[in-house]
């Protein structure tokens, strides 16, 4: 479905201990689905429906972030189950909790196939058009002429059948980075725009990611998640249009006010 920042960057009550009707209510109102996560011996997402069950757990709370749909616990034992496998060390870093990733039958390719159509056919003409040029995965903005004014495309994280990206923004100084590189011995003619060159000794030096932008959406995921996740079950263009959104409401005017009037 189309990104929309209003339903995106909405508060989410926490349901915890309601009844499953409040958090299908709230999910009608907000325009999105909520899923109960599976129990036993089948791992799968169902439909809900409304009772009096208690709700034992539900993801995100907070706020709605990049969610594109709520998922509920009802079942104690499921909700014990789910905490050890993101306790337990192999399943964070390898296949994870099936009901989000790495489920039975992944193709580890299509992520990266999905993840390589976002970058290309999403995120390069969308960042072209509010006015930056593209090189690999770095964008600079034209317009900044005495800095380099930059958005990095990031791969933080990867799994069976999904993979984590964040975006990077970053503001130098010609004169800081041609210091930079005197002293530091770099043969790069630009920075990249995913690594931090010092803290502003030459002139002007900046860098965060994404998240620094969005505190919202750290708390919604506790955290733990940071960036976006590209699915291989899931079309690339709702994450695109996401991550956009963050460039063009947090980043773009961060990096612009900072060239008209540094702090």
């Amino acid at each position: 479905m189309p990104f929309d920042a209003s339903v995106c960057l909405r508060e989410l009550p926490d349901h915890t201990g309601s009844p499953i009707a409040d958090a299908m209510a709230f999910g009608a109102d907000a325009g999105i689905p909520v899923v109960v996560a599976g129990s036993g011996d089948d791992p799968r997402p169902r439909a809900p429906t409304p009772g009096p069950q208690p709700i034992t757990r539900q993801h995100p709370i907070g706020m709605l972030g990049g969610a594109r749909r709520i998922v509920v616990w009802l079942d104690r034992e499921a909700d014990r189950r789910y905490e050890a496998s993101m306790i337990r060390p192999e399943s964070r870093l390898g296949r994870g909790p099936s009901l989000f990733r790495g489920a039975r039958g992944a193709d580890p390719d299509e992520a990266a196939r999905r993840y390589d159509e976002l970058v290309k056919r999403v995120l390069t003409p969308g960042l072209r058009a509010m006015g930056f040029a593209s090189s690999g995965r770095t964008y600079r903005l034209t317009a900044a002429t005495d800095d380099f004014a930059q958005v990095g495309v990031q791969r933080i994280g990867s799994f069976p059948d999904s993979i984590r990206f964040t975006l990077a923004f970053s503001l130098i100084s010609v004169k800081h980075w041609e210091n930079y590189r005197a002293q530091s011995g770099q043969t790069r003619t630009r920075p990249k725009a995913v690594m931090p060159y010092g803290w502003g000794e030459w002139g002007r030096c900046w860098w965060a990611r994404a998240n620094e932008f969005m505190a919202s959406v750290r708390a919604a995921h506790r955290n733990h998640d940071e960036g976006f996740l590209v699915s291989a079950r899931e079309p690339v263009d709702p994450v695109g249009e996401e991550a956009l959104t963050v460039v063009r409401e947090f980043g773009l005017p961060f990096l612009l006010a900072q060239i008209a009037e540094p702090i």
